[in-house]
């Protein structure tokens, strides 16, 4: 047991040490510091995570189609995810970022204007200041629009009515056959259960009842375990009939 704690221990540095830009994880942590309870990790994704979670953005010259994507992403964060959408952006897509930190997204706006990427200028990009399950209703953005949800909120950290908020507005903002692709830490679920008690640890198990349940319905599912982020994560890929 002791060995594997060890290995665990010296992979998370050796992939910190790798992947994570320093000012990036600066920002990152001064978020995790002001709001412990919304961010589910103290580093950015790797870049393995965020290839792994942009999938369906970045492989698409295996789908036969020259449709342009309607893409979404909710809780982008330092925008390590959204860096990557950006440079696999092709002309005529649509990509909408939500974040409800008002600082964060102010940092992304700048990011998106300054980022050289080949369909600037020929795909549409926002970003929105708001909170994800408010996003749709606020800006009137209509239903079943999205081929590509993206998510990187802790749900794990969100009282029960916000991630049925979250899980609500993911149902309608997917397009029929659309995908919804999303992170879950490894361990840190069964670890947050173990050291919680009382209400807070009933409000926990009835959250993963509810992530589980909605992710039943969905007619395709694959799980992706990747090994080089800090923690260990799985990426989930869902496809609904919506």
């Amino acid at each position: 047991m002791k060995k594997s704690v060890y290995v665990f221990a010296l992979l998370s540095v050796l992939s910190f040490c790798c992947f994570v830009v320093p000012s990036e994880w600066q920002l990152f942590l001064k978020e995790f510091v002001k709001h412990p309870h919304e961010i589910g990790s103290v580093v950015p994704s790797s870049p393995y995570t965020c290839r792994e979670l942009t999938r369906y953005v970045c492989n698409r010259d295996s789908v036969v189609t020259t449709t342009p994507y309607h893409i979404l992403e909710a809780g982008a964060g330092t925008g390590v995810v959204t860096r990557q959408i950006l440079q696999n952006l092709r002309p005529g897509d649509v990509y909408d970022i939500v974040e409800s930190d008002s600082e964060l997204a102010a940092k992304l706006t700048s990011m998106v204007e300054s980022e050289e990427y080949s369909a600037k200028g020929s795909a549409r990009v926002r970003v929105y200041a708001c909170g994800f399950e408010k996003f749709r209703d606020l800006y009137n953005i209509q239903k079943h629009s999205y081929n590509v949800v993206i998510t990187t909120l802790p749900f794990n950290a969100f009282p029960l009515l916000l991630v049925q908020g979250c899980l609500l507005a993911i149902r309608d903002s997917l397009a029929p056959g659309g995908h919804w692709s999303y992170i879950e830490y490894r361990w840190l679920p069964d670890i947050k259960t173990t050291f919680t008690w009382g209400a807070s640890c009933d409000c926990l198990k009835l959250v993963k009842k509810e992530v589980q349940d909605f992710c039943a319905t969905a007619i395709e599912k694959k799980k992706v375990f990747v090994l080089r982020n800090v923690p260990p994560t799985y990426v989930y890929h869902l496809k609904f009939s919506n």
